[in-house]
Formats: structure tokens, sequence, C-alpha cells
């Protein structure tokens, strides 16, 4: 079942990502074999979990690994190093295996955990096919920032035609993903949540807001994976990997969002850490060809009717599958009805009228929303998030090459409508209720649009000059 909903967002991923623990993995050893280390300390090598994940059969292919661990080049204070190597296989074949170190220090631009440079060394040495991926930080902390950008070199969305050849014919490659947990834990498992729904967050931020049409063969609509475990969102401009080719260059834009995961404190796994999630480019997810039939289907594509689709499904497989979720939606011109003059004002020149999104969880009938005493109960937590599904900057336009990128102006509502599942599915918070507000609504152009001189009255009941159309940020999250 897709997590998107089949009429929405059709497709199977081309990477199936799959996650182990260090010491009971029963996942097969591929060839091709990267591993990730903070330091060049040999000894590692004397663990026999850590040779059996690496394929090293005999004493002789330990000596490989120390000569060559030893031989690696000293990392930058912002960037690491790598070495590959070559053992038997045991399929007869050869296996590559690559030691990856990551950078000695901090900088403004990575974490204690160097997940950014994890990025940037898994996409440089991840060639083509299946690949085992082993990463073994000295810090137990830092497994789950490190295993999101891992996942994140394997994305959802392309529109490159290897892709969707490798997809007509079938195949799929295998990411088995090695960390030090146990397998079968809840920290294996609430990391799987996490790295899923990143990429799914990721595969929002890179579907293009236009449709098109071409041929294509008819298709099983296969499983896609999503999310993240949070509480608070934000966004910053930065300089960073977007860790992937595209099929569309857009050098001048790369947009972070942060997002701080924050959990019970009775918790043991998560304790409070910041999460990059990247934007990467085009990569698109399109079924896997099971039949020989061609018909015309529609590029998987995100507007605000698409993208509120996208939300609905979610919502309701929840519901099915007994969770306590409610779903609000309003959207066009109900919005201007009730009040929200902000949201209304910034996407009413679009084809696809704006909408608020709130989905509301209450984990264990925990309610602080009814009439009950609520002095006794802990605080609600709701995230809101940015969905400008695309960012024209209004009459107040955006020049070139300034409006390249900005379909991934909707990715703090992403990141919210990810976080937002990965609470309810790894069920880390049972003491108070959770919401998700996407703003959602396309910054566009026709006679309908916001001018500036224009006054909007939200739905605090302030009044709003607009003297730029491209300060819509405000005005949608003023709403929400």
């Amino acid at each position: 079942m897709s997590v998107f909903g089949e009429t929405v967002l059709m497709g199977a991923e081309m990477d199936s990502v799959s996650y182990h623990g260090l010491e009971s993995f029963e996942c097969t050893i591929c060839d091709n074999v990267v591993v990730v280390l903070d330091s060049n300390d040999t000894s590692i090598f004397d663990k026999e979990s850590v040779r059996k994940a690496l394929g090293l059969s005999t004493d002789a292919d330990k000596t490989m690994a120390i000569a060559a661990l030893t031989k690696c080049p000293k990392p930058g204070n912002d960037k690491g190093s790598s070495i590959t190597f070559t053992v038997p296989s045991d399929n007869n074949s050869i296996r590559n295996i690559t030691l990856c170190l990551v950078p000695t220090a901090c900088s403004r631009n990575n974490t204690p955990s160097k997940s950014h440079s994890v990025g940037q060394l898994i996409k440089s040495n991840r060639g083509n096919g299946d690949i085992t991926i082993v990463l073994l930080p000295s810090n137990d902390d830092w497994i789950t920032p490190q295993a999101v950008q891992a996942v994140k070199q394997f994305p959802l969305y392309c529109e490159k035609k290897i892709f969707r050849d490798n997809l007509n014919n079938n195949k799929t490659n295998k990411i088995n993903l090695i960390v030090n947990y146990i397998t079968g834990s809840s920290e294996l498992r609430n990391m799987g949540i996490l790295c899923d729904n990143t990429r799914g967050c990721c595969k929002l931020v890179d579907m293009p807001p236009n449709v098109s049409k071409r041929q294509w063969n008819e298709a099983n609509v296969a499983t896609v994976a999503t999310v993240a475990d949070v509480a608070t969102v934000c966004t910053c401009d930065c300089n960073c990997d977007r860790g992937c080719s595209s099929a569309i260059s857009i050098s001048c834009v790369c947009v972070c969002v942060y997002v701080c995961v924050y959990v019970c404190l009775t918790s043991s796994f998560f304790t409070h850490y910041t999460i990059t999630l990247h934007y990467i480019t085009l990569h698109w997810l399109t079924a896997t060809a099971t039949a020989t039939t061609t018909t015309t289907v529609t590029t998987q594509v995100l507007n605000c009717t698409t993208y509120v689709k996208v939300a609905e499904k979610i919502a309701k497989d929840f519901m099915n599958n007994g969770h306590n979720v409610k779903l609000t939606v309003i959207k066009g011109k109900e919005l201007d009805e009730q009040g929200f003059g902000g949201l209304f004002g910034v996407g009413k020149a679009s084809e696809h009228p704006p909408a608020l999104v709130v989905l509301s969880y209450y984990p264990n009938d925990t309610d602080i929303d009814s009439n009950s005493n609520t002095n006794t109960k802990p605080e609600s937590i709701c995230m809101v998030g940015k969905g400008i599904v695309y960012d024209t900057g209004g009459l107040s336009i955006k020049v070139p090459p300034n409006m390249a990128g900005m379909k991934a102006d909707m990715g703090g509502s992403a990141a919210v409508l990810m976080a937002f599942k990965s609470i309810v599915e790894s069920g880390i918070i049972t003491d108070r209720p959770i919401h998700g507000l996407l703003c959602i609504a396309e910054n566009s152009v026709d006679e309908r649009a916001t001018r500036p001189d224009d006054i909007h009255i939200m739905l605090s009941g302030k009044s709003v000059e607009v003297n730029n159309t491209d300060a819509e940020g405000r005005l949608v999250l003023g709403d929400g």
C-alpha cells in the first residue's frame, strides 16, 4: 500500500532500503560495501560482527582491511576521505570495500555526528546496483543522524531516463543499512521510520508543480516508504550538498529544514538533537512495469490539490488502522469566509485553491481540547509548516535566476507532515495530543492576485498591508 495513495503518487521505489542490527543482521553482504568510521583505529576489525558485516571471511581479508585503513588519507576539517580495496566474494567475484573517514572537526556547516559528510561520502562511493552500508560511529547518539543522511542518497523521485528504464525492466537495487543497534529493538525500528519518512519528505519537495503526459507501460502500484520524529520545525538558508544528481540542475537554491527531535523524557533512545533534511533535486518514482499494455499516464505532480490528497490519504490510513487521528481541511473560498485572509490572499490567484490542512493525533484518547480540566494535563504539541507549492513571488515577481527551485518552498509543511506521520507510527509520544498544520498555497499571478497596497485581515483579526507579495510566508504561517 502506497503511503501517499496510488491515485495521487503512484510508483515503486527503485532503491529498496532495509535496516539491520550489527550483531544479528540477516541480510546478504553485497559486492559493494561502504563503511563509515570516525577514526582510523584498526582495532575495529577485531570484532567478529564487524568483519562479518564487511564480508571479511579470512585473516588475509582482515589484514588487507587494516592496511587500507592505515593508508586512508587524513580527512579535512569539513570534508571526509575514503579508500577502496578488494577481497574475494562468496560468489566467486570481487567485493569492493570502501572505508570512509568523516571530518575531524566541527564547523558551522556540520554537527558532532558529521552527518553531512556521511551523505557526501556515500554519494561519492555508492556506485550502481546493490550496496551494503555499515555505519560505525564511536557515539551511538550519532547513528540515527548518519543513517538519515545515508538513505537520502537513494531518492524516491527521478525523471531521468535511466531511472524509468530500470523500473520498466523491473530492476530494483537493494540497500542494506547495518548499524550498531539490536535487530528487532525499538531503536532500530524508530530509526527506520525516521529514515523512510525522510525520504518521503524529500520526495514531496522534489516533485514538480507542472502536469505532463507520457506514454508508459501499465503497472501495478507498489509500496512507497516514507518520515521524521519531531516536535518543532524551522527553516533556514544554508550552503549544503543536496545529495544527488538531478535531471534539471538547480544550483542557486539549497534550503534545509531542521527538524528538532523532541520526545518523551522516558525514552531511552531519543534525546534532543537536530537532523538536517536537505532538499534533494528532481527524482522520480514511477510504477514497476508488469504488463505490456501501453497507456497515457500523468507524471507525478505536486500542486495544492494533490498535496491535500496526500495528507488526506495519510490521515485516512491511520484512521482505518485504529489510530485516533482527525483531519480538518479548509480550502478555497471557505478560507476567506472563515477569516483566513492571509492564506487565502496568497493562494487565490492559483488554478488550484489554497488550503489549510489540520491533522490531529490523540494518543490513548488524550484530548486537552475538550472541556475537561486541563490543569493536570500536559500541553499539546503543534507543528505549523509553510506549504507554498510554488513561489513565483506574485506580482512582486522574482527575477531570474531567483525563481528556480521555488518548488521547494513547501518544504516546511512536508517536514511537518512526515513528522506527524513518524510520531503516530512510532508511538513515541503517548501523553499529549499532536497537531500538524499545513498552510498550502501557490503564490501565482493572474487578475485575482494580491497587489502591493492590498490589505488582508488575518484570522487573529489583525490587518496586514502588503508592500511586497513575495513576502507570502509570514501571511500563510500567521493564519496557521
